[in-house]
């Protein structure tokens, strides 16, 4: 029998995966996007921001804003099988224009995570301007799409959730945790 999950617990699965202890508060949206504060289990620190929508039935897929000012992409595919902490060079384009090669690591079986680099660095304007975000890998020969309908209104409004909550918390450790710093090796 095969699990199918409802796009409310692939966001929750993503919670649970992203790259830091986290517990949620103040819940938000912007058109399909979907948006949790993060807080950490342990200290209820503020570590970041994240942004999600199901991407299809087996699919799931958002952006976080982590406490180091970093964006990151997770993806969930419940049909994945991959090995716990394993890496993967992959690319990514918008609307078939490449913006870059980065390193996916595994977090669990079924989700990945990609550091697109500080705020100002990452690809946000074509972000928020593509139609369509296709990520590949060099071992893999088929790509794997994903929508980026509603970017340009969700993008801006996690950057606005993020300013909010790191300014109330100015004594916060802004060092990023050791799986967030994992997280963000170059791709080699």
């Amino acid at each position: 029998m095969r699990v199918r999950f409802r796009p409310s617990a692939l966001l929750l699965l993503l919670l649970l995966a992203s790259p830091v202890d986290a517990a949620t508060r103040e819940a938000f949206s912007s058109g399909p996007w979907k948006g949790e504060v993060l807080l950490s289990d342990s200290t209820g620190a503020f570590r970041g921001c994240l942004i999600s929508t199901p991407g299809g039935a087996d699919t799931s897929y958002g952006f976080a804003l982590f406490l180091n000012g970093h964006l990151g992409l997770l993806v969930q595919n419940t049909e994945w099988t991959l090995p716990k902490g394993r890496t993967y060079r992959v690319t990514l384009a918008v609307d078939r224009e490449r913006v870059g090669r980065f390193r996916a690591q595994a977090l669990r079986g079924d989700v990945v995570h990609l550091d697109l680099g500080a705020w100002e660095e990452a690809p946000v304007r074509v972000l928020r301007s593509g139609k369509r975000l296709t990520l590949s890998s060099e071992a893999a020969e088929s790509a794997f799409p994903l929508l980026l309908h509603g970017t340009d209104k969700a993008l801006p409004r996690l950057n606005e959730c993020f300013r909010e909550h790191s300014d109330t918390r100015p004594f916060d450790d802004p060092r990023p945790s050791r799986d967030e710093v994992q997280a963000q090796a170059p791709v080699r």
